[in-house]
């Protein structure tokens, strides 16, 4: 088998191939992956979310279709008393040049599902992850048969579509599904591009895919940057400078537009630039050299998120067993050995993790075990521009993405492409030789991604909970919540609208508070904060009862009365 990047798509099969069966057929396993993740969407708790961000999304889909218009803003009911937004309930929100409150990070996603909000709520817009995962599976499956000519892609399809954390990410309304399809596509069309029969527009749709991504993902950027040197130097190697230059100017200029048009769209919207705004905070606010290696190193191979030093040498004893067993398998020597001790490593991990119960796996090596298997084969097989693909851009990924975040997550979110590349090029270089073995790693990876959608639904109906306990102690348009903690807060998303919520995170906002609501004739309020911290005595106000806990926060709710 050659393994090369600019493989012919109508090379990859003869006339001699027998036809495809069933399982193997690109569109019934889009079907089927739909399917599943439509299956699974109906388990989850529509009132919570996988994380944060997606509040403030959620919120503005909910305030747009409450309203009947396509206004990103999520009001403020207080905003006349409290017009800088100090005691706004949502973190990170930003009050825009045209008045508008807004909390989300990029309209790409939260503009396309306006609709479908307005006709079924989250489960409704959920399709857009959905059908994003589906088409990535598919951007896989595309890249295995470049990859390899033999094979008909639908490993990498199956692969990535259900063991791998593009399935935890369908089922949650954040643009990593999308940017990941996005970037996927794009990379399938520089491989294209780049080929001796290229042609010009597969130059400029890479650059319109990159660009897409980036005005949700901001790694896209990086992705991008090294994708295009790759169709530099095959369209220079193939067609000469003149050609290179175009085609790569071409690229940039796809890119470019991209950004350029979701830039005039916010202006439209808001005044301003939110997604650039967004993306430059988050380098900026990148901790010390050490703390980003750290990150790094937690969202690449930590099966685990706690900090204990122990994970740290248990997590890079997972992958160099499994890159021991995986050079044994492509050198046919002995197994024995490295099977018994890669099982002891990982089945230890897979042990703790039922036993300590439902968490978040940081890491993308525990979550897709091909990704070694690639690197391994890859340089065993000396496939180094495949190889480039998905590590090269990985550093400064890495250097540049939002550390405090590391261990909420599942399966290193910042660096998606790299672990669909990663497995695919370990299914296309292994496959026609040890398919059993790429077998077993793909149904480690399919366990564990089916871990980590229970997990999902069980963490979104625990969330859940929390909104029902708030509102069995509050009346929406009556009772004033203040929250101290206003990222917890924003995770409840669409239930903010229509409620008298407040954040008041610090002693100087619990001061303004205070002086706020007795200015404005407000004698009670209920405060949610840490359980076991001090109940500060708010002036003009004394502490009642507890009304009860939010136990999935730890959390506790206790209403204040005017003295």
């Amino acid at each position: 088998m050659e393994v090369l990047v600019d493989a012919r798509p109508d090379d990859t099969h003869s006339s001699t191939v027998a036809p495809l069966r069933w399982h193997e057929r690109g569109t019934i396993i889009a079907g089927m992956l739909l399917a599943f993740y439509l299956a699974a969407s109906l388990l989850l708790d529509t009132s919570a979310h996988l994380t944060t961000d997606v509040g403030g999304k959620v919120a503005s889909l909910e305030a747009m279709t409450t309203r009947g218009d396509w206004d990103p803003d999520i009001g403020y009911w207080f905003a006349e008393a409290d017009p800088d937004g100090v005691l706004f309930p949502f973190g990170k929100t930003r009050l825009t040049e045209q008045n508008q409150w807004v909390n989300t990070t990029t309209f790409t996603m939260v503009m396309p599902a306006r609709p479908l909000w307005a006709s079924g709520g989250l489960r409704a817009a959920l399709l857009i992850p959905m059908l994003s995962a589906v088409v990535a599976a598919a951007a896989a499956g595309a890249l295995e048969r470049r990859f390899d000519r033999s094979s008909n892609g639908s490993w990498s399809m199956w692969c990535i579509g259900l063991a791998s954390p593009a399935a935890i990410y369908a089922l949650d309304f954040w643009e990593h599904a999308p940017g990941l399809a996005a970037m996927s596509l794009g990379l399938v069309a520089v491989i294209d591009a780049q080929r001796p029969d290229g042609r010009w527009w597969h130059a400029a749709a890479a650059g319109l895919a990159f660009g897409f991504a980036a005005t949700m993902r901001q790694e896209a950027l990086v992705y991008g940057f090294v994708a295009g040197i790759v169709l530099l130097v095959g369209v220079y190697r193939h067609r000469g400078l003149v050609s290179a230059a175009l085609r790569g100017a071409l690229m940039a200029g796809g890119t470019v537009a991209m950004l350029a048009a979701h830039a005039l769209a916010e202006l439209v919207l808001t005044g301003g630039t939110v997604r650039a705004a967004r993306a430059t905070g988050t380098i900026a606010a990148t901790d010390s050299n050490l703390d980003q290696i750290n990150a790094g190193f937690i969202t690449t191979f930590f099966p685990i998120n706690g900090a204990n030093p122990f994970w740290y040498g248990f997590a890079a004893a997972m992958a160099a067993t499994l890159a021991w067993l995986t050079h044994r398998v492509i050198g046919k020597q002995t197994l024995g050995p490295a099977i018994r001790l890669t099982s002891l490593i990982w089945g230890t991990w897979a042990l703790l993790l039922l036993v300590g119960g439902p968490r978040f796996v940081p890491g993308m090596v525990p979550t897709a075990p091909l990704v070694v298997a690639g690197v391994v084969a890859a340089i065993h097989r000396r496939a180094w521009l495949p190889l480039a693909l998905g590590l090269a851009p990985l550093p400064l990924v890495l250097a540049t993405a939002f550390s405090d975040g590391s261990f909420a997550q599942w399966g290193g979110r910042y660096h998606l492409l790299t672990g669909l590349v990663l497995v695919v090029l370990g299914i296309s270089l292994l496959r026609p030789h040890a398919p059993r073995f790429v077998l077993a790693l793909a149904a480690a990876g399919f366990v564990i991604t089916m871990f980590g959608i229970g997990w999902s639904i069980e963490r979104s109906h625990r969330v859940g909970d929390t909104w029902t306990a708030v509102a069995s102690q509050s009346e929406p348009g009556d009772d004033v919540v203040v929250w101290e903690n206003t990222l917890n807060s924003r995770e409840a998303g669409a239930e903010l609208i229509g409620r008298r919520w407040l954040g008041a995170p610090d002693a100087t906002a619990q001061k303004l508070l205070a002086d706020l609501l007795r200015s404005e004739d407000i004698d009670s309020f209920i405060w949610i904060d840490a359980q076991g911290g001090p109940l500060e005595a708010f002036v003009g106000f004394e502490a009642g009862a507890e009304l009860g806990e939010l136990e999935f926060f730890s959390l506790r709710m206790t209403r204040f009365h005017r003295n």
